[in-house]
């Protein structure tokens, strides 16, 4: 036998996280003999976004790589919160 249910409430509350941020500093990417970005630097926090676009072959998966950890940039670092990536894999 079903018993049908009236009425349901429910409370979600905010997360209980601090603010995450994603820091590139002077990354360089070199492919070959060939230097697919130099000097990138940027900085998000908890809710920003980075739109990353360009032509075929400019770098594009090669710095979702680097920021990942997949592979290491040629120079610079990735800092994930306060620790650099290369450290805290």
């Amino acid at each position: 036998m079903f018993q049908a249910i009236t009425s349901m409430t429910a409370h979600i509350s905010d997360p209980p996280f601090a603010t995450q941020s994603l820091q590139a500093k002077n990354l360089t990417c070199v492919r070959g003999e060939q230097t697919l970005f130099s000097n990138l630097s940027f900085a998000l926090t908890s809710g920003e976004c980075l739109h990353v676009r360009g032509e075929n072959g400019v770098g594009k998966t090669s710095l979702l790589r680097l920021l990942v950890g997949l592979s290491q940039p040629e120079q610079g670092e990735v800092i994930w919160n306060t620790s650099s990536i290369k450290s805290d894999r």
